[in-house]
């Protein structure tokens, strides 16, 4: 992430966004990165991951519905 006074930018806010965009009502998305540094902790229950494609971004992403 990349700063710039009060606004932050960058490829990384770009892939939050959309993986955000994705989640339905009352639903929290994680990215494939904040599942892997998370699921250790013990702290947060996921679900299975989705494969997504996002707008502007080659490639799929999985993302994790975080249950808890």
């Amino acid at each position: 992430v990349l700063k710039r006074a009060d606004d932050f930018y960058g490829r990384t806010v770009v892939i939050a966004a959309r993986i955000s965009a994705l989640a339905l009502g009352g639903e929290v998305l994680a990215s494939d990165l904040v599942h892997a540094l998370a699921r250790g902790l013990g702290t947060f229950t996921f679900g299975a991951p989705r494969t997504a494609t996002l707008k502007g971004l080659e490639g799929s992403f999985s993302v994790y519905p975080v249950l808890g």
